[in-house]
């Protein structure tokens, strides 16, 4: 069953250039570390889907959207890729995500796109443990 993920807008940083399409890759073909972990294979990522950003007074933002969790038999990893002014896909090494079908329920609702992202860096290390304990999304 599909996960709904909220969008959100924001005002972009004017010196800050921002994508205004994205693309959303996905891969079922896993390596399994010998400690238990898992990798997506390089060369596998296959296209979900794809949106271009909302844009109104003066900000931009991420459109709701729909994904299959990452634990069940479909797809194990996502990767969001922005695409530059001239269309071009920025890959950014290790970007991969997970969505495992009960992370919502860890949040209050609805889910959104800025609590999923956060979400992956604590789980990767790149945020410290707890900086999202009390989280209520960045909608509203």
């Amino acid at each position: 069953m599909a996960i709904k993920i909220k969008g959100f807008m924001f005002k972009p940083i004017e010196s800050d250039p921002h994508c205004l399409a994205w693309r959303v890759y996905g891969t079922k073909k896993v390596f399994n570390y010998p400690d238990g972990r898992l990798a997506p294979l390089p060369q596998t990522w296959e296209l979900v889907t794809e949106f271009k950003l909302k844009q109104a007074r003066g900000k931009v933002g991420f459109p709701d959207f729909e994904l299959e969790p990452t634990d069940g038999d479909s797809w194990r990893f996502y990767n969001l890729v922005p695409l530059d002014a001239s269309g071009k896909e920025m890959w950014h090494k290790d970007d991969e995500l997970t969505l495992p079908a009960d992370l919502p329920m860890e949040f209050e609702p609805p889910f959104d796109v800025g609590t999923w992202l956060l979400w992956n860096m604590e789980n990767k290390g790149i945020i410290e443990p707890g900086q999202l304990e009390g989280h209520t999304g960045v909608h509203g």
